[in-house]
C-alpha cells in the first residue's frame, strides 16, 4: 500500500527527557534499531566496546542523567524494557533518511521546517478526532507557508511519542502532602495519590502501543465507531439477532471481561482506512474484467510468540518476488494481499481436543486461547483480542514502511529471484524465465526508463484474514466520515470460510453490510443454486470487485464441480473474481503423524483450475496460498530443495496447518506465470 504517513514525520522529545536512572536500561535504548527497510533486519541494542558509542553508552558514570524517574521495582522495569525490545520499530531508516535529506536542503535555504503538536500526549485524551484535527491544521498551515515561502515545507508532528515532560521540582505539594511530580503518562499518572504518582514502567509499553495507533491514524479520514441502526436494518451488531447462527464462535465464561475487551477495541484507532480499501476494490474490479491477477499469501495462523520483524519481512519479500514473476508471465497487474495483521483465529473440526483421556477445548488461534494443553491455556480469553490488535498494528506499520521505503525495488526483487534460480538445474525453465525478465529490465534501462522512480521502488500491499471472530470484527467496524459507509477496519479484505458460509450464518449477515471487498471459500459441497444465493447475499448490487470466490476442492473435484458453478454465475450475469486455493483440499497425515500437503497435488489442482477456466472462457483471477518466507519443512515435494516425508520433522514449525516454504511458493509462481504466458498468446519458453 502507498502510505502517506511519511509526509508527516513523527517527532518526540524522548531524547530530551530521559526515563530511568543511569544504572537502568532506557526505553529509548530498547526502541533503538538498525532498520531494515532498505537492507538488513533491525537489531536490538547492545553495548559496543568500551569508549565507543552504543545505544546504552549513556549509562556510563561520566554522563549525568537529569530528569530521570526512579523505579521502585527493577524486575518490573526489566520486564517492560524486554517487552519494548520485542516490539517492531515505530519508524524506519528510509523515513528517517528522507527527513534528513529534506532538512539538509533546508539548511541551504531550500526548505522550511514546521513542527507542531501537543505539549504532552495523554492516554485518556487519545482519540481519532484529536489526531485528525491536529494533523489537518498542520497541513493547512503548511499550504499557507508553502505559498508564502515558495519553498517546500517539512511537516513534523509532536505526536506518537510526546508523552514525557521535564519538571522544575521533583515533588508536588498539596495540602501539606508531598508526592512525586507528574512527569507525563509514560512515567506516572496525573492523579494526586501515591498509586497515581508511582513511576510505572509498564506505562512505556502502553505509550508504545498508543504511538503505533497514532502513526497509523495519520493515513486517512476519521471513522466513527459502530452503533446499531433501527430494528430490521443492517448494523455492525445485527449478526447477533437470534435468526442468525454463529458457528465456530468461542464461548467466553465472563461477560464483563468480554465487554471490557470489546470496549478497549472500540477505543482503538482503525488498522486500515477507507481510502486504502477503496483502492483495493478498484484493483479487484479490474481483475474481474480480466485485467488483473490476485495473489494472496501468508501464514495459516499468526501467533504471538512467533511475531518478529524477520518473519514479516521474509514473507513480504517472497510475495513480492512471486508478484514480479506473475506480472511478467501474465502481462497484467498483480494485486498483492497478505494473510497477515489479523489472521489469528482458526475454525476447528472438533470443539474439543483429547490427550491421554483428558478433553479440553480445541486451540482456536492465539486471538482466542493458547496452544498449551492446560485448562488455563485453553480458556477463551477475550483480552487476547486486544493483544492481537496491537500485534496487527505493528505488522501493518512494518508492511507500510517496506512497501514505500525502497524494500520493494524491482531490481532487488529480480536479484532475489536470480538467487532462487541458481539452485535450479542448468537450462531449467526457471532460469529461462528469469533470463527473460532480466532482458526486459535491461531494455527498460537502455531506453531511458528510470527504474529508480517510485513506480519501480514502491508497491501497493494489502491485508486480509478470515472473518471468524465477530466480536473483534464488530469492535473495529467504523463509519467512514467522507462517504457514510461502514468498513471493517481490521483488514482491507475479509473472507468467510467454508464452515461459516451457510445462508443463515451470522458471518454472512455481518459481512453483507461492510464496504470491504469480500471473499467466500467454497468446496465441492457447494451447489450452483447455493452459490448464487450466497452471491446475492454478499453482493446484492452485483458490484465488480466486491466478491471473490475462493475455490478449494482438490484437482479431480475441481474438474468435476467447478464448470457447473461457473456456468451458473455466467447464466445469472454475476460479477465475481474466481481464484484458486489449492492447498486446503490437499491436506493429509503421514504415517509418522505429521499433517502435510503434497506440492504435486497443489500443482495439479492449480492446473485443473486453469484448464476449467480455459474451457469455460472465464478468467482465472488469482491464487490463495498458505505460505511463509521461512525455510520450513511442512509440505512435501518441490523441485528446488525437495522436502521428503523423512525430512518433514527437521523444520516443522507451524502452529496450525502446513505451509509452503519460500522456495516452494516461488516455484509455484513460476509455474503459474508460464501458464498465464500461454493465455496471453506468447510462445512457451524453449
Amino acid at each position: 500500500m502507498k502510505f502517506s504517513v511519511t509526509s508527516l514525520i513523527l517527532f518526540s522529545a524522548q531524547g530530551a527527557s530521559a526515563f530511568v536512572p543511569s544504572s537502568m536500561v532506557s526505553p529509548a535504548t530498547a526502541a533503538t534499531r538498525l532498520s531494515m527497510v532498505a537492507s538488513s533486519t533491525p537489531e536490538t541494542a547492545s553495548a559496543t566496546s568500551s569508549g565507543e558509542w552504543s545505544p546504552s553508552s549513556w549509562k556510563d558514570p561520566a554522563y549525568v542523567g537529569k530528569q530521570m524517574p526512579v523505579y521502585d521495582d527493577q524486575s518490573e522495569l526489566d520486564d517492560a524494557v524486554s517487552d519494548l525490545e520485542r516490539c517492531a520499530p515505530l519508524v524506519f531508516a528510509g523515513e528517517v533518511r528522507s527527513l534528513h535529506e529534506n532538512l539538509a536542503r533546508a539548511c541551504h535555504g531550500q526548505g522550511f521546517l514546521l513542527m507542531g503538536g501537543d505539549c504532552a500526549e495523554a492516554f485518556e485524551e487519545f482519540n481519532v478526532d484529536h489526531i485528525r484535527d491536529t494533523f489537518r491544521v498542520i497541513l493547512q498551515m503548511s499550504l499557507v507557508l508553502t505559498f508564502g515561502s515558495a519553498m517546500p515545507v517539512i511537516k513534523v508532528g509532536r505526536m506518537a511519542g510526546q508523552f514525557a515532560k521535564p519538571r522544575s521540582e521533583p515533588d508536588e505539594v498539596k495540602d501539606g502532602v508531598a508526592l512525586p511530580s507528574y512527569r507525563g503518562d509514560i512515567i506516572n499518572n496525573e492523579e494526586f495519590s501515591e498509586d497515581g504518582r508511582r513511576n510505572n514502567p509498564h506505562n512505556m509499553v502502553k505509550a508504545y502501543h498508543q504511538s503505533a495507533q497514532t502513526r497509523s491514524e495519520t493515513a486517512s479520514s476519521t471513522p466513527e465507531t459502530a452503533s446499531a441502526t433501527s430494528s430490521g436494518e443492517w448494523s455492525p451488531s445485527s449478526w447477533k439477532d437470534p435468526a442468525y447462527v454463529g458457528k465456530q464462535m468461542p464461548v467466553y465464561d465472563d461477560q464483563s471481561e468480554l465487554d471490557d475487551a470489546v470496549s478497549d477495541l472500540e477505543r482503538c484507532a482503525p488498522l486500515v482506512f477507507a481510502g486504502e480499501v477503496r483502492s483495493l476494490h478498484e484493483n479487484l474490479a479490474r481483475a474481474c474484467h480480466g485485467q488483473g491477477f490476485l495473489l494472496m499469501g501468508g501464514d495459516c495462523a499468526e501467533a504471538f510468540e512467533e511475531f518478529n520483524v524477520d518473519h514479516i519481512r521474509d514473507t513480504f519479500r517472497v510475495i513480492l518476488q512471486m508478484s514480479l514473476v506473475l506480472t511478467f508471465g501474465s502481462a497484467m497487474p498483480v494485486i498483492k494481499v497478505g494473510r497477515m495483521a489479523g489472521q489469528f483465529a482458526k475454525p476447528r473440526s472438533e470443539p474439543d481436543e483429547v490427550k491421554d483421556g483428558v478433553a479440553l477445548p480445541s486451540y482456536r488461534g492465539d486471538i482466542i486461547n493458547n496452544e498449551e494443553f492446560s485448562e488455563d491455556g485453553r480458556r477463551n480469553n477475550p483480552h487476547n483480542m486486544v493483544k492481537a490488535y496491537h500485534q496487527s498494528a505493528q505488522t501493518l506499520n512494518i508492511l507500510r514502511a517496506f512497501s514505500t521505503g525502497g524494500y520493494a525495488d524491482i531490481s532487488r526483487l529480480h536479484a532475489w529471484n536470480l538467487d532462487f534460480v541458481e539452485d535450479t538445474d542448468e537450462g531449467s525453465r526457471y532460469r529461462k524465465f528469469a533470463n527473460k525478465v532480466d532482458e526486459s529490465l535491461r531494455f527498460m534501462k537502455a531506453i531511458g526508463i528510470d527504474t529508480a522512480d517510485p513506480t519501480f521502488t514502491q508497491t501497493e500491499f494489502y491485508t486480509a484474514h478470515e472473518c471468524l471472530l465477530l466480536p473483534y470484527e464488530q469492535a473495529l467496524t467504523r463509519m467512514d466520515s467522507t462517504t457514510g459507509k461502514w468498513y471493517d477496519c481490521s483488514a482491507h479484505m475479509l473472507w468467510v470460510g467454508e464452515r461459516t458460509r451457510d445462508l443463515d450464518s451470522a458471518h454472512l449477515e455481518f459481512t453483507r453490510g461492510i464496504g470491504n471487498p469480500l471473499g467466500v471459500k467454497i468446496s465441492d459441497k457447494c451447489t450452483p443454486e447455493e452459490l448464487i444465493r450466497i452471491i446475492d447475499t454478499m453482493n446484492p448490487n452485483n458490484i465488480p470487485g466486491r466478491l471473490t470466490i475462493v475455490v478449494r476442492m482438490g484437482a479431480e473435484k475441481v474438474r468435476k464441480n467447478l464448470p457447473g458453478l461457473i456456468r451458473a454465475v455466467q447464466r445469472e450475469g454475476k460479477s465475481v473474481l474466481w481464484i484458486s486455493d489449492p492447498v486446503h483440499g490437499n491436506t493429509r497425515k503421514t504415517e509418522s503423524g505429521f499433517k502435510t500437503r503434497d506440492f504435486d497435488a497443489i500443482r495439479d489442482e492449480l492446473r485443473a483450475f486453469f484448464d476449467v477456466h480455459d474451457e469455460m472462457g472465464s478468467h482465472p483471477g488469482g491464487v490463495h496460498l498458505e505460505m511463509t518466507g521461512k525455510d520450513v519443512t511442512e509440505c512435501v515435494g518441490g523441485n528446488v530443495d525437495e522436502v521428503t516425508e523423512e525430512t518433514l520433522g527437521s523444520r516443522y514449525h507451524t502452529y496450525c496447518d502446513p505451509r509452503l516454504n519460500g522456495k516452494q511458493a516461488l516455484e509455484l509462481a513460476f509455474l503459474i506465470a508460464e501458464r498465464m504466458r500461454s493465455r496471453t498468446g506468447l510462445p512457451p519458453l524453449e
